[in-house]
């Protein structure tokens, strides 16, 4: 009785173990319909797999081409777009601002830092320095910022170098953003808020 015992309680502290992490979340299939559960993820070593608990109480595994996405806690949202080094490859990224125009973020640990001192390409805030560069810290990752435009499959990496000619490919259809782009009023720091105006006059057409 007592092995009995002792392995049932072995049972429920693995299974305690194995749901650490895991947070109440809904995932999108690529069907359209939605499952939801507990998700856990490790974006900064897997940008391409998840794993999920259902209602059941059953373990599994979703990747990129499994589902178009996820959120967790019904804050913080992921989706499904091309990345990586030659922007071929599917990988979740974080929504950091949604509406037609969706800026996301691709973090993932790397081997070495990507400058000396840590820091950061471009500076290290919205609205300021932020500008959606590439940002390394000391713990070894880099965060790519990518746009995405809803309702399309039209999406980019967010570069530095060409940035006006990148930007205005994303917001030709505002004539207030676009001339601000095109003067260079609003440039490469500025891309948060170049996102946020865009989406902002949307809301108002419709």
């Amino acid at each position: 009785m007592k092995k009995i015992i002792l392995f049932i309680l072995l049972i429920s502290i693995q299974l305690s173990i194995a749901q650490r992490r895991y947070v109440p979340g809904v995932i999108y299939l690529r069907n359209n319909d939605t499952l939801v559960g507990k998700i856990k993820d490790q974006l900064f070593f897997s940008t391409r797999k998840i794993k999920f608990i259902d209602e059941s109480g059953k373990i599994k595994k979703y990747s990129v081409n499994q589902i178009t996405g996820y959120t967790k806690l019904g804050l913080l949202k992921y989706l499904v777009i091309p990345g990586g080094t030659f922007g071929t490859k599917l990988c979740f990224m974080q929504v950091v601002e949604y509406g037609n125009l969706i800026l996301l973020a691709y973090t993932r640990a790397t081997n070495s830092s990507m400058n000396s001192g840590g820091g950061s390409y471009a500076g290290g805030g919205f609205g300021g320095s932020y500008g959606g560069g590439i940002h390394t810290s000391g713990s070894g990752t880099t965060t790519s910022y990518y746009i995405k435009k809803r309702g399309t499959n039209k999406s980019g990496r967010v570069r530095y170098l060409d940035f006006k000619k990148f930007m205005l490919e994303y917001v030709s259809d505002d004539a207030e953003v676009k001339k601000l782009v095109e003067e260079k009023s609003l440039v490469f720091r500025d891309l948060y808020l170049i996102i946020q105006k865009y989406n902002e006059n949307k809301r108002k057409q419709n």
